[in-house]
């Protein structure tokens, strides 16, 4: 008797995503840590577009003095870095976001949404004014 091969009928994906913890740590799930692993990449540069509200993390060869060292998962399950600071300074409210994320492979970037946070921090008092 021959065997027929099956073919699988829905493939488990998991759509691109970076999370803000409450301890101000901005974690890339495994599918950009699988595409950060496989670029080698251990620094990145940290940059927000105030207007389009919009932040993005963009690898770099070399530590400098402005990059964020990445911290990896011992299974490659996430990456994530310490964004406190910048957090805060862009009006972070303290808490867990889950915010959908693009990988551009032209630019080498992750970019991603600002959440709807701006209840605390330099940003509302801004919107306040």
């Amino acid at each position: 008797m021959a065997y027929t091969i099956y073919d699988k009928k829905n493939s488990r994906t998991l759509p691109l995503a970076v999370t803000v913890t409450t301890a101000g740590r901005i974690s890339l799930n495994a599918p950009l840590t699988r595409i950060f692993h496989q670029n080698a990449v251990k620094e990145v540069l940290v940059l927000f577009d105030d207007g389009k509200k919009r932040i993005a993390l963009r690898p770099v060869k070399t530590k400098e003095a402005r990059s964020y060292s990445l911290s990896y998962g011992p299974d490659l399950s996430q990456v994530s870095l310490s964004g406190r600071s910048f957090l805060k300074e862009i009006g972070w409210d303290g808490k867990v976001h889950k915010i959908p994320a693009q990988w551009d492979a032209n630019k080498s970037i992750v970019e991603f949404n600002m959440p709807k946070w701006l209840m605390s921090g330099v940003r509302s008092e801004e919107k306040a004014g």
